[in-house]
Order: C-alpha cells, then structure tokens, then sequence
C-alpha cells in the first residue's frame, strides 16, 4: 500500500497514508456495485418478517468456498487496487504546485462528502520493498481471503480515527469475526452472510457460544417460533446474546 501520498481537496492537508487509501478504496469498492458489493443473501433473514424489527438482511459476496465464509483471490483484489490508484494518480507531466489552501483541509464531515475522483499525485509506492504487492507476469496466485473482513472495516469508512483503530484490533492475534447472524458459513445451496452490521469483532469463546446458540434458532420451524425464541434469550447471562438474531 502506498504511503506519504498527497491527496488535493480531500481534509488530508495534502498528506495521505497507506491506511487512509485503504479507507478511500473500500469505501469505493463497497458502494458501486463492484465485484465485491454484497448482494441479499437468500436466508431466513431476508424478509423483514424473518428477521427481528430493526436488523438489515443478511448480504453475501465473493466466491464460495463450502464450509467456509465467502472469499475472493487477493491476487484480483491487489489488482482492483492498483488500478483505483492508478486512475488517481498524476504522472510527473500532469503534477501541479498548487498549494491546498486552509479551505480544502476541512473537518471529517467535509471529508466524508469530497469526491474520490479526485486525482492523487505521484505515490512513494516502491515496488522493491514489497514484492508481494507487484503483479506476476502471466500468472495469477489463487489464495484467498474473506470477504467479511473488507465489509467489517467497511462500518468505519466514513470515519477515518475509527478505520484505523478497527484495523488495528482486527489485527491482533486473540481476535476474530464472530456473526451475529449466524449465517456466516456457506452451505451447498447457499453462500455466506458477509453484512458488516451482523459481525462482531470477538475471540473464540464467544464464536463457540453463538454457534451453539445459531443451531437451536436453525431448528425453529417458523418466523413466529424463531423471533418468540430470540425473545426468550434476549435479557440472558446479563444480556450478553441480546445482539444474536
């Protein structure tokens, strides 16, 4: 990811990191219709009367893996990515001296609502120094990742003090993504929820403890026995399931 790269108009005061592209790109990659934008999962979730008042429906993307949550080759994903970054970056030819003046530096709020068309001048970016970032000539590496990583950190892309503090706690080791939903996993039929308002940053422990309670709620026959059900657990082990749907 580039980094020290300058960013005219967008509250950046001329300066943007790697972190803060990331942001940019996801925000745009999640919201216009792109091979990674979730579409309705088809799921008992999907109706509004098969969910409780209030929950979005469940959202899948990516491809599917059975068992697992769905996926997409961060080979393609890089190359989305160098192409977004190339359409914004200006050659040597085409940079400018304009200075950003005090109106352009801006609050978030400002920020937020800037047009990421805008063009980013000439990124540090040095391929040498990572390797894995530069495309194989003639090859493609099939190694996936989640997708519900992307749509989790996709909460936080209009708030770039909170997209850096989700990043770094999904970093660490003793975390994972825990659905609230349940319906994180991909089945012969279906693919896997990947809705960053059903996920939870967690540990382990709680993921075991709502697997065991998603596979009662999966045996209620009926939208009327699932949400008389979610009635009974809400209030529970001092409201700690309240947000299990």
């Amino acid at each position: 990811m580039a980094a020290g790269v300058n960013v005219p108009g967008t509250g950046f005061n001329g300066a943007a990191t790697g972190v803060d592209l990331l942001r940019l790109f996801l925000k745009a990659e999640l919201s216009t219709g792109g091979a990674l934008c979730p579409t309705v999962l088809n799921c008992r979730h999907c109706l509004a009367s098969g969910r409780p008042d209030g929950q979005s429906a469940c959202l899948t993307a990516g491809t599917k893996d059975l068992g697992k949550a769905q996926g997409f080759v961060r080979s393609d994903l890089k190359g989305r990515l160098r192409r977004w970054l190339k359409e914004r970056t200006l050659s040597d030819a085409d940079d400018h001296d304009e200075e950003v003046s005090d109106e352009s530096s801006g609050s978030d709020a400002e920020e937020h609502s800037q047009d990421l068309s805008v063009a980013i001048t000439v990124s540090s970016f040095d391929p040498d120094n990572f390797p894995s970032s530069t495309p194989l000539i003639g090859s493609r590496k099939s190694t996936k990742a989640r997708v519900m990583v992307l749509t989790y950190l996709g909460k936080y892309v209009n708030n770039p003090v909170q997209f850096k503090v989700a990043l770094k706690e999904l970093c660490s080791p003793d975390s994972q993504l825990n659905h609230l939903c349940g319906c994180g996993i991909s089945s012969h039929t279906l693919g896997a929820c990947v809705n960053g308002d059903h996920l939870e940053l967690g540990d382990q422990k709680q993921n075991v403890e709502h697997t065991h309670i998603h596979t009662v709620l999966r045996l209620n026959p009926s939208g009327s026995a699932y949400r008389q059900q979610l009635s009974l657990i809400k209030g529970k082990a001092e409201g700690k399931f309240d947000a299990l749907f």
